[in-house]
């Protein structure tokens, strides 16, 4: 990753303000137009599988697995990504001022050098070499925990219960389960991944090594910048 760069950490009180107001796009914004992209993602792998059909662990998963390949969509080494998701987390350049104005700043809207010349480091920080392999490796933990909590919904071969929703099987066969079954473990998921206060999700991606790596790096080349 490049040098972090002097002027970006010349930041008085009111830039660091304005720069903190850039999470009202992802929030209203970016989020909203990644979650479009993943529900387009969704009725195209999903088309014609109604919701009372009998699907395996294993072909939900797969289908899962579609839906994160086509929104992600990954170099085919797995290095880099080919979408940049840099377009949610902060607005297109030259649309600063306006994400300002309607984030209620009215006096956020002078121009401001050194906010400007953080949003830059941001973005190339974003786009380094270092960036997208800790991007993934939080995606695959995070994802890893979603697929623990699908494979709860289908029931081991020998289990004894007796379920309308469970479907007959030839024995020897994989348990199958309607999708609709699944749905509420969906959504206490997403739940969850967008509880606003102790997310859980966030407290173990904090743990993972790459993270910590990164972040740790991130803080020397500030501290070495800024005279810590």
């Amino acid at each position: 990753m490049s040098s972090v760069s002097t002027e970006s950490h010349d930041l008085d009180t009111e830039s660091e303000r304005k720069f903190l107001t850039f999470s009202w796009y992802l929030l209203h914004k970016g989020l909203f137009e990644c979650m479009a992209r993943v529900r387009q993602s969704v009725e195209q792998v999903f088309a014609g599988i109604a919701v009372s059909d009998d699907l395996t662990c294993d072909e939900l998963l797969a289908h899962i697995a579609s839906i994160r390949s086509n929104v992600e969509e990954w170099s085919i080494d797995g290095s880099s990504l080919t979408f940049s998701f840099d377009t949610y987390l902060l607005p297109p350049i030259g649309q600063e001022i306006q994400v300002l104005m309607e984030a209620n700043r009215p006096n956020g809207v002078t121009p401001d050098a050194s906010l400007f010349s953080c949003l830059n480091e941001t973005r190339d920080f974003l786009e380094s070499p270092d960036f997208s392999p800790v991007f993934r490796k939080c995606l695959d933990t995070s994802f890893g925990i979603f697929e623990t909590q699908i494979r709860t919904v289908f029931p081991s071969q020998n289990s004894t219960l007796s379920n309308s929703k469970i479907s007959e099987i030839p024995e020897g066969g994989p348990s199958k389960v309607k999708l609709a079954v699944s749905l509420p473990t969906v959504s206490r998921f997403t739940n969850e991944v967008l509880e606003p206060s102790e997310n859980g999700l966030l407290q173990i991606l904090d743990t993972v090594p790459e993270v910590k790596a990164i972040s740790a790096l991130i803080y020397t080349e500030w501290s070495s910048v800024a005279g810590v």
